[in-house]
């Protein structure tokens, strides 16, 4: 789980007053000067205004456990259906199709921005032609990516029972010969292609983009 930590910085000025700032971090070690003030609430409510993506916040939320957190901690979570269906039904009741409903809405548009970055990182640093090939065969396996995108098929590396999206950028079950991490491109900016295909998997599996 990330650490959600805050610091606030005096700075003497010039004319003898002093500037108060503060700064909020999501890191998974804090560094020496940051107060540990990671919640529940802090979570969610930093983790979005650090611009962590709404995927992001159910994973960390996951990480707690559920019979130890506080009633509206609790509501918190399930709100996020980050833990078990039972406990969301349980918390919920009757909103849990409202909040379900929520949730189905947000991971879409969420894992489409994900795609969306990581298909431009791809086009930002192979050549013209290389782009095209991956566009030629995606087009004809159009239910790689909207399973992706619509249903959250991650692949089988992730604990889903088919291949996935995933596999097929690390080249790894059904795609270990035609992923892209399996082909042979003209790199640019001085990347390499393990660089790129880290930066994707950073963007798609962890939300860091």
């Amino acid at each position: 789980m990330m650490k959600i930590g805050f610091k606030t910085t005096v700075t003497e000025m010039s004319n003898g007053n002093t500037l108060t700032s503060s700064e909020h971090i999501a890191t998974n070690t804090l560094p020496e000067g940051f107060e540990d003030i990671t919640s529940i609430k802090n979570i969610i409510d930093i983790g979005s205004a650090l611009g962590k993506d709404y995927k992001w916040i159910r994973r960390q939320l996951q990480a707690f456990d559920f019979d130890t957190l506080t009633d509206e901690e609790k509501l918190l979570v399930a709100q996020h259906k980050a833990t078990t269906e039972t406990n969301c039904k349980s918390v919920l009741g009757s909103d849990y199709v409202n909040y379900m409903t929520r949730f189905d809405i947000k991971s879409i548009a969420c894992r489409e921005l994900r795609f969306s970055t990581a298909k431009s990182i791809f086009f930002g640093n192979v050549s013209l032609v290389d782009r095209y090939a991956v566009l030629g065969f995606l087009s004809t396996n159009t239910e790689l990516v909207n399973n992706y995108i619509q249903h959250g098929v991650e692949g089988t590396n992730d604990g889903d029972p088919i291949d996935g999206f995933f596999n097929y950028v690390e080249a790894t079950g059904v795609f270990a010969l035609s992923g892209i991490a399996a082909g042979n491109y003209t790199m640019l900016n001085g990347l390499t292609k393990q660089d790129m295909i880290d930066l994707m998997m950073e963007c798609l599996r962890n939300g860091n983009y």
